[in-house]
């Protein structure tokens, strides 16, 4: 078996790969180097589309990486969320949350889970510690944060409607705050 490309634009090691399934054509790779780098790849001609340098240029090395229908995220060990536009490449916006709760003896494993995008193709679920975050990436805010007694392992999302939070020996449920953001996504638009 030969390789078609070979997608290489850092000399350090890729940690992370996401496939854009929501887009039509072309097919893109998107991946995530141990510097902080993010490139976006179209993977039937092998041309890098886009370098997301944001994380790299903050000294940002341990990130995870999360898609909705228009936007790349990228989570931080500290709590920054990083939106960019997948489609042009621009930086939208860099987020933090002005509370969050870190369980000091937790710290940031790089595991899938630890950030998700949800069905409703704006939200995106983050937790670090014992919080877990809901995040609107249309209305570049915070939507809600939830505090639970343990630190969080795991996300996994329930049919679009709930995010299960797994913890060790527990299993928390959280539902999504689906309701009130259509309010006040009305609100803002009008």
């Amino acid at each position: 078996m030969r390789s078609l490309h070979t997608l290489i634009r850092d000399e350090s090691p890729v940690l992370e790969l996401k496939v854009d399934e929501q887009v039509d054509s072309p097919l893109v790779l998107y991946n995530r180097y141990e510097s902080g780098l993010i490139c976006g790849w179209d993977v039937e001609s092998g041309e890098i589309l886009h370098s997301f340098t944001d994380l790299q240029s903050n000294g940002i090395t341990r990130a995870e990486m999360a898609l909705t229908s228009t936007a790349l995220v990228a989570f931080s060990e500290d709590g920054q969320l990083f939106i960019w536009n997948k489609f042009t490449g621009d930086f939208i916006i860099r987020l933090v949350a002005e509370e969050t709760f870190i369980n000091e003896t937790a710290f940031f494993e790089i595991s899938q889970g630890r950030i998700l995008s949800l069905g409703d193709n704006n939200t995106v679920v983050t937790s670090i510690g014992t919080c877990v975050q809901f995040w609107d990436v249309e209305l570049k805010a915070l939507i809600r944060q939830v505090e639970l007694p343990t630190s969080i392992e795991t996300l996994l999302i329930i049919e679009g409607k709930a995010i299960l939070c797994v913890s060790t020996n527990t299993i928390y449920r959280i539902d999504l705050p689906l309701g009130n953001l259509l309010l006040l996504r009305n609100r803002i638009t009008e």
